[in-house]
């Protein structure tokens, strides 16, 4: 997910930074009204479930045959074997996990929706019309990908602006464990992403190799994603950190504000508990 936040989060930051300046007499210190919305339980779009089924069925598969390539290297003893049995049995942990988060997205408050793409390059998304999270996915490796994007919608690791398609508190931490799903169905579709370095295994997904990723054009793809984890609770001087470039703008807010107190935000109200 490449979508930046700097143009519309910074109009917003401005805007806060006014209601700093000119506060309230009767309510100065207080933090600004949440704007948030509240949503009726939908989970996935009913034109969405036939796609979404698919991907699904496709993971179970991996999942299953990933089961069945463990017992089989289990009845060799050799050193090569028992490499390999780890590295088959952490795919097999992840895709485990990502088959739940299906289930907790199945069963959202929010509506999920997918959108097909002609190739590999995903996003996730708000449609301030209908009011609901749009999944743009081009292989079922993609959809993992923005699959885990949901899934930190979910859990109050990003939130989305209300008048814009714009999605807040990315971090180069989010896009590992996004890119780190994705290989574990499937390796190549992470192996073979122009990067700074050479990637051999799920473990070599770190900020580090996720920050070397590139476009098409060569330039930094994830360069405005946060550098240390952030969510909706974050206090301004984490903000300040994962974001330097907007420090100017951050640096009017009160000291308890957080991305919460920003105007139109949509972000879960009740968090789900992340697992392992």
């Amino acid at each position: 997910m490449s979508i930046h936040l700097t143009y519309v989060l910074y109009i917003n930051l401005v805007c806060m930074g006014a209601v700093t300046s000119h506060p309230a007499p009767s309510v100065a210190n207080d933090p600004i009204p949440v704007s948030a919305t509240i949503l009726s339980p939908k989970g996935i779009n009913s034109l969405s479930l036939g796609e979404w089924s698919r991907h699904k069925e496709l993971i179970l598969a991996k999942r299953d045959s990933l089961s069945y390539a463990i017992l089989d290297r289990a009845k060799c003893k050799s050193d090569k074997a028992q490499q390999d049995l780890a590295v088959l049995q952490a795919r097999f942990d992840k895709l485990e996990k990502v088959i739940a988060q299906i289930g907790i997205l199945e069963n959202s408050d929010v509506e999920y929706v997918l959108k097909g793409t002609s190739n590999d390059v995903g996003s996730t998304s708000w449609d301030v019309h209908k009011k609901c999270i749009i999944l743009s996915v081009g292989s079922t490796a993609n959809f993992i990908h923005e699959l885990m994007h949901g899934w930190q919608y979910e859990t109050g690791e990003i939130m989305f602006d209300a008048r814009f398609n714009k999605c807040y508190l990315q971090d180069l931490e989010d896009e590992v464990e996004a890119y780190r799903a994705q290989y574990a169905f499937d390796p190549g579709s992470v192996t073979n992403l122009p990067a700074a370095s050479t990637l051999r295994s799920m473990r070599g997904i770190t900020p580090v190799w996720v920050s070397g990723l590139t476009n098409k054009d060569g330039e930094k793809t994830y360069a405005e994603h946060g550098r240390v984890r952030v969510n909706v609770n974050s206090s301004k001087a984490m903000l300040m950190l994962a974001y330097p470039q907007l420090q100017q703008q951050f640096i009017t807010w009160q000291e308890t504000w957080t991305m919460k107190n920003v105007p139109d935000m949509i972000y879960k109200q009740h968090p789900v508990a992340d697992f392992d």
